[in-house]
Order: structure tokens, then C-alpha cells, then sequence
């Protein structure tokens, strides 16, 4: 059952922005357990899901957006306003960088506390050391995973496994960004499994991978508005079915000029 069932920015201005995205005075169906954007960069797939964290105040690691004055928002959803969390792998980068500093202080005060306390009684230095000794513990013991020694993608997918609550609406930023294929791979089974769980999720992606989710409702944002497409319309879908069957094409073309250089 969706949490969310459509969203309407609604904007008399048509200049700055983020007012001059076209999917603006549209009435956008997210009426499904998944909705994947596309788009080129710009087009507004990014700033569309920001809109939506800040109007309904979902939980985001890393950052607090600032709600963007002089539009008015209409959502229509399941019973209550949904709970859920905002993730992108931008803010990731951010919060793993922050996890690594807030180690290496408590590491670095542990040191401090040994030199200090070095003619003090054990149990003396050992209060000292507690709240540090109890940060190294939480941060350790954050996910199923020490993120700080695991490569980003493993990390990342370890993260958002610890964020998916039941019923929970999640929107996800390009989530392909730190991810191999097979890690992508992981990703849709983590989703099939959050949707059995009664989650909801909306995805801006380039990935062809992650829009090719069982029945997804993907929505192009484009100059003319925000539409549905299906699967193998998407151009960039296309164009890679393409490459991969006849590679030899594009490189021919890529490298025609070869023997000139």
C-alpha cells in the first residue's frame, strides 16, 4: 500500500529557480511501492525529491535542506502523513567522512587521557576514557560492518539496510553512484524486500539497472513536464542495448580520426 500518492508544486513564478522546472503545476503520480525519475542532469529529478523531504520533513543523514519559500505543496497519502528518510549518496560521502573524524578524535583523546592521567589511579583514568571508549563502541557497532574499513559500496549497502524501516517512504538520490553491478544487484533485492515490508520508494536514478525494477512506475522529467514511460522507451536503455550488441559501431565511429592523430 503507498504512502504517498501524488505531490502538486504549485508556482506562480517561472524564472528563477527552482520555479522554472516543468514538472511544476503538474500533478505527479507516485501512487506505487516504487517510482523511478529520469532525466538529464538539471532537469529537476534531484530538486524534486528535496521539495518533498522538506514539506514532509523526512529524516536526512548528513544535512537539513531548507524548505524553498513561495511554493505551495499539495500531497494526498494513505491515512496519515508518512515517516520515512531521504538518502543520497552525495550526503553518504558526507556522513562517512564525519564517522571517520569523530573516530579518529576519540582515538586521538584516548592518547591524551593516558598522558594526563599517567600518575592517577586506574579507575580515575578510566572515567576519563568513558565517553570516548563509548563513542569507539557506537561508532563500531553502527551497522553490520566496520563502514570505515569496507569499500563505499559495501558501506553504502550496509547503511541503508540499517535505514529500512517497515512502512517507511524513502527517497533515494542516484544510488548507483558508489555502486558496482553486482552491489546494484543487491540494492533491488534490498528494495523488493523493503516493499514487502510496506516501504515505498522513490529513486532518481541513470542507472538502466535500477529503472528496470519489476514494474516500477518510471516517470520522465523532460522541457515538457513529468510523464510516464515505459522501460524500453527510455532512451539511454536504448542506446546501451545498442552499444552492447554492436560495440564495434561506436568505437568506429569514437576513433575514426585515429590514424590522424
Amino acid at each position: 500500500m503507498s504512502k504517498l500518492k501524488t505531490v502538486f508544486f504549485d508556482s506562480e513564478q517561472h524564472k528563477n529557480f527552482p520555479y522554472h522546472l516543468s514538472f511544476f503545476n503538474q500533478l505527479i503520480d507516485v501512487n506505487h511501492p516504487i517510482t523511478i525519475l529520469i532525466g538529464d542532469n538539471g532537469c529537476g529529478k534531484t530538486t524534486l525529491l528535496e521539495l518533498i523531504q522538506s514539506e514532509l520533513k523526512l529524516f536526512q543523514i548528513g544535512r537539513s535542506l531548507n524548505k524553498v519559500p513561495h511554493v505551495k505543496v499539495a500531497f494526498t497519502y494513505q491515512l496519515h502523513k508518512p515517516k520515512g528518510l531521504y538518502f543520497s549518496s552525495e550526503d553518504f560521502t558526507t556522513y562517512i567522512y564525519e564517522l571517520e573524524k569523530e573516530k579518529a578524535y576519540a582515538k586521538e583523546a584516548i592518547k591524551d587521557v593516558e598522558k594526563t592521567y599517567q600518575h592517577k589511579s586506574t579507575f580515575a583514568k578510566m572515567q576519563a576514557q568513558g565517553p570516548y571508549q563509548k563513542t569507539l563502541y557506537e561508532v563500531e557497532g553502527l551497522h553490520d560492518r566496520d563502514l570505515l574499513k569496507s569499500s563505499h559500496g559495501e558501506s553504502y549497502l550496509s547503511f541503508f539496510k540499517s535505514r529500512l524501516v517497515p512502512n517507511y517512504l524513502i527517497l533515494l538520490d542516484e544510488p548507483e553512484t558508489p555502486l558496482s553491478f553486482h552491489n546494484q544487484l543487491s540494492l533491488l533485492y534490498m528494495l523488493h524486500e523493503g516493499i514487502k515490508d510496506g516501504c515505498q520508494f522513490i529513486i532518481a536514478t541513470h542507472s538502466p539497472l535500477i529503472m528496470a525494477y519489476p514494474n516500477a512506475n518510471i516517470l520522465k522529467i523532460d522541457n515538457e513536464g513529468i510523464q510516464k514511460i515505459d522501460y524500453d522507451e527510455i532512451e539511454n536503455v536504448q542506446m546501451m542495448k545498442d552499444f552492447l550488441n554492436h560495440p564495434d559501431r561506436y568505437f568506429n565511429h569514437l576513433f575514426s580520426n585515429e590514424k590522424e592523430l
